[in-house]
């Protein structure tokens, strides 16, 4: 009897052994990915008022909207509720839709006043603009990488006001903010 419960014993510390090991071993969770941080600058997701957050210790806060001037809103970005705020003041705003070619042709629809130019063609089409004027480029990727990209090519030539727009299409489409349909393509006689 005294050997059968000194077996149990060692197999009931080995088998704590190799469950606090498993514990330990476990891979994480993956998290979605964000968009890089510039050094001493906050990201954050755009939040819709009142959609719960769960911290990491666990705790649940309520999110606030965005407001202009935020600290949690990149220097390079513009949220999509200031960008409708101009758009709806018939500021002379120049929007730039640099969706995908799949993106465009999906969708009927462009943010109210926008001029679609295709990624690659924006040295081209830089020409048409005033290097001072207000400058706003979406997409629809998820990390605005292509709007970025956009920005960062008229920052380099001189343009003074740039931004991307936070969130890009999707964002906009979401909140159902002033759309307007594409316009027909024209054959060329």
């Amino acid at each position: 009897m005294k050997y059968i419960s000194i077996a149990l014993t060692i197999l009931l510390a080995g088998f704590l052994v190799v469950s606090n090991q498993a514990q330990n071993h476990q891979k994480p969770a993956k998290a979605k990915p964000s968009p890089p941080a510039k050094p001493d600058t906050v990201t954050a997701t755009p939040v819709v008022e009142g959609d719960p957050i769960t911290k990491p210790d666990n705790r649940v806060v309520r999110a606030s909207p965005v407001i202009e001037g935020d600290p949690m809103v990149p220097e390079d970005r513009i949220t999509i509720e200031d960008l409708k705020a101009k758009v709806n003041a018939k500021s002379q705003v120049v929007i730039l839709d640099v969706r995908s070619k799949d993106d465009w042709n999906a969708s009927t629809t462009k943010i109210k006043g926008a001029i679609r130019v295709l990624p690659e063609e924006v040295e081209k089409k830089m020409l048409d603009w005033k290097k001072t004027q207000e400058i706003v480029a979406y997409c629809s990727c998820s990390d605005d990488s292509t709007s970025l990209r956009v920005t960062q090519t008229l920052k380099k030539a001189g343009f003074q006001n740039v931004k991307a727009l936070w969130g890009g299409w999707h964002a906009w489409e979401q909140e159902s903010f002033p759309t307007e349909l594409k316009e027909a393509v024209k054959p060329k006689h």
